[in-house]
C-alpha cells in the first residue's frame, strides 16, 4: 500500500505546475469549464466532508451548509491554496495527508465525498502524461468493491448500499467524454440491505439471456420487438428521450445510435446500469446518459422529453394511472421460437427450461387476469 501511495504522489508531483484548477484536473482549459461539472456534482450531495479536496474547489460551497468540513489532500501545495482561499471560514479544516492513512474517530462524519479519485475507464484531461501508475477501473468494478466492504460493529455487520449511480451529463454532452460518473452510497446494516441482484447472478443472467434475446437485451421481445416499437415513435435527431427500465442499455444505445437523439436511461439495478455505462463507453456514444435510480421519485422539467419509452418496468409500479399520465408507454413482447433456436445451441436444457417456466408463469398470470402484456403508443395532446 505504501509503495502504491508513493508512486501516485511522485506521479502527481512530476506533473505539478502550480496549485491551479488546470493542474489539478490535468486539463489546460479546466478553469473555463470546471464550475459546470462542480455544480452538477454538488447538486447530488448534501453536507459532507471532502476527501481528496485538491485546492478546494468544493470546500467553500460545502461549508455554506455543513457544520464542519474537513478537506484532505496529499499534495501540500493544494492544501496551502485551499487554506488561503477559505481562511475566513471557521468551519473548514484543511489537512495535508494521504487519505489512506487518515486517522479520525469512528463515526466522525455524516457524509464523505471524494472527487476525481476513483478513476474510471481511462485517463482524462488533455495534458501529456507518461509512466502513469493510475489504475483505471470500470463502474462495475467500483460497485463490486463497494459491495465487498464489510465491517462488524457491536455485533452487526455493516456495508455499503448503492443509492444511485449516474453519468455526468456535462462531461458527456459538453466535453464529449463518457468516462465520468457519480455514485452515492449509504452505510447500512447487512441484514437490512435490499439488493435487487448480486453481481455474480446478474452476469450469469446476462450471458444466458443475451444468447436468447440478443446482445444488450434481457427481456422478452428482445431487439426485434423493441426496434419495431421504437420505429413508431418517429424520433428526431437531438430530441430528448427518456428510457425507463433500460436494463443494460440495449434500447437506449439503439435510439442514440440510429436516431442521433439524446437519451436518458434509468434502471433500478446498479449492476445493470454499470454494464450500460461500459457498453456505451465501448461504442463511444456521447448522446446517452445512464442513471440507477427509482424513476417514480424523480422530478423532470415540464415538457423536457419529446419521447418517453418504457418496457416492462411499469408492471412494478402500483399507481399506474399516475405514471401513465406522465409518459408514453410501450411494452415488450416475446421473441419468436425460430430466433431462440438459432441463438441457444450452447445453452443447457436446464437453463432454457428456467426461462420457459418463468414465461409460462407470466402466461398463467395473464390467464388469471393478474398480469397483462400489451403495448401502448400515446401522444401528448397540447389542448388537454
Amino acid at each position: 500500500m505504501e509503495n502504491t501511495c508513493k508512486a501516485m504522489k511522485d506521479y502527481f508531483y512530476s506533473l505539478y505546475t502550480g496549485p491551479t484548477i488546470d493542474d489539478m484536473l490535468f486539463h489546460c482549459n479546466a478553469e473555463e469549464f470546471h464550475h459546470f461539472e462542480r455544480d452538477e456534482t454538488l447538486g447530488m450531495i448534501g453536507d459532507v466532508s471532502g476527501l481528496g479536496a485538491g485546492i478546494g474547489r468544493l470546500t467553500g460551497h460545502l461549508a455554506k451548509t455543513a457544520k464542519q468540513v474537513v478537506a484532505v489532500d496529499f499534495v501540500k501545495e493544494y492544501c496551502d491554496k485551499n487554506r488561503e482561499l477559505h481562511q475566513s471560514l471557521q468551519n473548514v479544516q484543511v489537512k495535508h495527508c494521504d487519505v489512506v492513512f487518515l486517522k479520525e474517530k469512528n463515526h466522525s462524519f455524516d457524509l464523505v465525498t471524494t472527487n476525481w479519485l476513483f478513476i474510471c475507464f481511462h485517463s482524462t484531461g488533455n495534458k501529456v502524461r507518461v509512466d502513469n501508475p493510475t489504475l483505471y477501473r470500470t463502474p462495475r468494478e467500483y460497485i463490486h468493491i463497494l459491495n465487498d466492504v464489510l465491517k462488524e460493529y457491536n455485533g452487526t455487520i455493516y456495508g455499503f448500499n448503492v443509492d444511485f449511480i449516474k453519468s455526468s451529463k456535462f462531461v458527456i454532452f459538453e466535453l464529449k467524454k463518457n468516462n465520468q460518473f457519480c455514485c452515492m452510497s449509504a452505510k447500512v446494516a447487512k441484514d437490512c440491505r435490499e439488493n435487487i441482484d448480486t453481481e455474480r447472478d446478474l452476469l450469469n443472467d446476462v450471458i444466458l439471456y443475451e444468447k436468447v434475446f440478443g446482445e444488450d437485451f434481457l427481456s422478452n421481445g428482445a431487439s426485434a420487438v423493441t426496434f419495431n416499437f421504437i420505429e413508431k415513435l418517429n424520433i428526431q435527431k437531438e430530441e430528448f428521450v427518456l428510457d425507463i427500465g433500460c436494463k443494460i442499455g440495449g434500447s437506449s444505445i439503439h435510439m442514440a445510435k440510429k436516431y442521433g437523439c439524446i437519451v436518458y436511461g434509468y434502471d433500478l439495478s446498479p449492476h445493470k446500469i454499470a454494464l450500460a455505462f461500459q457498453r456505451a463507453h465501448k461504442q463511444k456514444l456521447f448522446n446517452v446518459v445512464f442513471e440507477q435510480n427509482d424513476f417514480t421519485s424523480m422530478i423532470f422539467p415540464e415538457s423536457f422529453f419529446s419521447v418517453i419509452y418504457c418496457g416492462d418496468s411499469i408492471g412494478k409500479v402500483k399507481d399506474k394511472l399516475a405514471i401513465l399520465k406522465t409518459f408514453y408507454h410501450l411494452e415488450q413482447e416475446l421473441s419468436t421460437m425460430k430466433e431462440i433456436e438459432q441463438d441457444c445451441k450452447d445453452i443447457s436444457k436446464k437453463c432454457l427450461c428456467n426461462i420457459v417456466n418463468n414465461w409460462q408463469e407470466n402466461i398463467d398470470k395473464c390467464m388469471d387476469d393478474e398480469l397483462v402484456f400489451c403495448g401502448f403508443l400515446a401522444f401528448k395532446d397540447e389542448n388537454c
